[in-house]
């Protein structure tokens, strides 16, 4: 089940993200250098990533800084988390540590065959940016992404005769993601069967124009 996602075969488990909730941001990065033998990485911003949860927020943690560059106004209740993305099987496919069947590749973007596919001509494709969820890509990543995602369906459509397919975008464990790197599965859906399977429990909108107009204004 992780190797599938990770688009590799794996015979350890991705580590997770690593969370804190006492707000002691020197003894979370030495807690990290421990765990990852890395060395001290910084706390990024609260407008890079940010998320709230319960009144407090979650803050990303990447690798290249050494401190926090502001304090958190609520550290008590502060959820910090760090994403190691230099240690994620696609990282490691970046830096060419593991090969990959490569199928595009450019500025800010790789595409490649997943080895545990659900269907023929299973793809994913990553941005070269190492951020864990889409909420955190720039927009020229996501602009890079966005342009190359259909392109690389319509070849898979031409090769494996497909004409239906799923694209599919996990963020988050409890939403299926295990390999904390966005990447996007193109999936083909073809006639034997094969291919995504969903479950769709669908409810009743209540409140739509508030919602609509409160997620408007977030933008």
């Amino acid at each position: 089940n992780t190797a599938r996602d990770h688009g590799l075969a794996c015979n350890q488990p991705q580590r997770g993200p690593f969370r804190s909730r006492n707000g002691d941001f020197a003894g979370d990065i030495a807690v990290l250098k421990a765990i990852f033998d890395k060395p001290p990485v910084k706390i990024i911003p609260d407008q890079i990533g940010r998320k709230h949860l319960g009144g407090g927020h979650m803050r990303s943690i990447d690798r290249l800084g050494t401190a926090p560059t502001e304090p958190c106004k609520k550290p008590s209740r502060c959820i910090v988390l760090a994403v190691p993305t230099e240690q994620t099987i696609f990282g490691r496919i970046l830096d060419g540590e593991i090969p990959c069947h490569r199928v595009f590749e450019d500025d800010h973007t790789l595409a490649f065959l997943d080895v545990a596919p659900l269907s023929l001509g299973h793809v994913l494709v990553i941005p070269k940016q190492r951020v864990a969820f889409l909420h955190e890509l720039s927009d020229d990543s996501a602009a890079a992404v966005g342009r190359v995602l259909p392109r690389i369906a319509r070849a898979i459509m031409a090769v494996t005769g497909c004409d239906d397919y799923n694209v599919l975008q996990n963020n988050g464990a409890a939403a299926n993601q295990a390999v904390f790197h966005v990447h996007f599965h193109i999936i083909p859906k073809h006639s034997d069967g094969s291919g995504l399977g969903i479950k769709w429990n669908a409810g009743e909108l209540v409140g739509g124009e508030g919602l609509a107009t409160a997620i408007g204004n977030a933008l």
